[in-house]
């Protein structure tokens, strides 16, 4: 998170390209004692933030873009996205941005120890579903992360294995719209004995100025 907030000034400066965007974080991560990346940071931008998994291109920066990113830290990964804008944003993606965040709400007040995790999948997608955009969101909400950055429990539609206490995984509704552009925010989070803990605590906001450090 350190590392996102302290590049996301030059990262955001409308020169940079994908590929300098995920340098400069993994650069900073090594700097600040990661030892190692659980999976190849994702840069989308533009239209090609509609792209669940893409690798970064020496496409320059602008308008919507989707970062996804992690490290490892004594022998456990981590896993965050958050997607950011440069420029002036359409009204649909402000209002997709809004479902996403809203359906990110409903999967967190879901959580509690004894759930079935496709319980918590239902609660946001059924958010995307009835605002029309059930078909653009497609995968599953969250995945266990540990000493794998994939780990179980699968947060998925369907899943019946039960959420206990000390569980951590991902909550990562999205919604991805071809030609136009996507919107994935992802936070960790564990099961505590009375509902969940945020382990992520970025900001979630569309503009870049949000995530400036102190």
């Amino acid at each position: 998170q350190r590392a996102f907030r302290e590049t996301v000034r030059e990262a955001f400066s409308g020169r940079s390209t994908e590929r300098k965007v995920a340098s400069l974080i993994k650069v900073r991560m090594l700097q600040l004692g990661a030892e190692d990346f659980p999976f190849p940071i994702i840069v989308a931008s533009g239209r090609r933030s509609s792209m669940v998994h893409t690798m970064p291109t020496e496409k320059r920066v602008s308008g919507l873009t989707l970062v996804d990113w992690g490290s490892v830290y004594e022998g456990y990964c981590c896993d965050i996205t958050r997607t950011v804008a440069l420029g002036r944003v359409p009204a649909k993606l402000k209002e997709i941005h809004a479902l996403v965040m809203e359906a990110r709400e409903a999967a967190l007040e879901a959580i509690s120890p004894g759930i079935n995790a496709g319980a918590v999948d239902e609660a946001a997608r059924e958010v995307i579903e009835r605002a029309g955009y059930g078909d653009y969101f497609n995968h599953g909400l969250g995945h266990g992360v540990g000493m794998e950055v994939h780990e179980w429990p699968v947060i998925g539609r369907g899943r019946t294995e039960p959420l206990v206490p000390g569980m951590v995984f991902t909550i990562e509704p999205g919604v991805y719209l071809p030609g136009t552009g996507g919107i994935r925010v992802e936070d960790m989070v564990v099961t505590t004995e009375d509902g969940y803990r945020l382990l992520t605590t970025l900001p979630q906001e569309l503009s870049p100025d949000a995530y400036l450090a102190d």
